[in-house]
């Protein structure tokens, strides 16, 4: 995929996302076509999901007595 488009796409998308309008309103103020809107929307979100790499938490378990209220 061309660089600059999916820059230019990122753009976009996020200038869609703090307009606070709804899609309709933000692709047809900006003449955008809704179905190139969802398009790259969909096309970015599994792009981004493919490169996300998994991270791992360090947990440090002990187990131990508790102390118990005495009544």
């Amino acid at each position: 995929m061309d660089i600059k488009l999916r820059s230019i796409w990122k753009q976009r998308l996020a200038e869609y996302e703090v307009s606070g309008k709804s899609i309709a309103a933000w692709c047809k103020e900006q003449t955008i076509k809704e179905n190139q809107f969802y398009y790259w929307r969909q096309k970015l979100r599994s792009q981004t999901k493919e490169t996300q790499q998994v991270k791992w938490l360090s947990l440090d378990m002990q187990i131990g007595k508790q102390a118990v209220p005495h009544a």
